[in-house]
């Protein structure tokens, strides 16, 4: 949640010369706008990655999310076509949309994310069920 996509650059281009290779950062993160909504959900997310590939038309992605990224990927091949889905030390989808509800909007995991809290709380927000 505290990287952004520059922190991928290296990977990124490692897969350049065979692949056609985008980053999405969240609105309101890093390059995106910073002038928007704090009450954002998951969902709110998922619309706006689609949008986005939309806009680039990029159909059947291999998508591909770090940490709380993880569960906003599953979240998009859940309702929308994918080629591949690489998760990298990531929640699964219904204990990040559990962890952005009891926070209260996504924006308020920033601070704990930032301070590297996030992991290691997330077993406070999920039910061991």
């Amino acid at each position: 949640y505290a990287g952004g996509a520059i922190d991928w650059l290296p990977l990124m281009d490692a897969l350049a010369p065979d692949q056609r290779v985008c980053a999405f950062d969240r609105l309101g993160a890093d390059y995106s706008d910073s002038h928007t909504n704090s009450n954002r959900d998951m969902a709110a997310v998922v619309d706006d990655m689609h949008e986005a590939l939309s806009q680039l038309s990029i159909e059947e992605p291999i998508v591909f999310g770090h940490s709380l990224g993880a569960g906003i990927v599953q979240l998009y091949a859940a309702s929308s076509p994918v080629a591949g889905i690489v998760l990298v030390d990531g929640l699964s989808a219904d204990v990040a949309d559990q962890v952005v509800q009891r926070m209260g909007s996504y924006a308020a995991l920033s601070a704990p994310a930032r301070a590297g809290l996030l992991r290691p709380m997330a077993p406070a927000f999920v039910s061991p069920a």
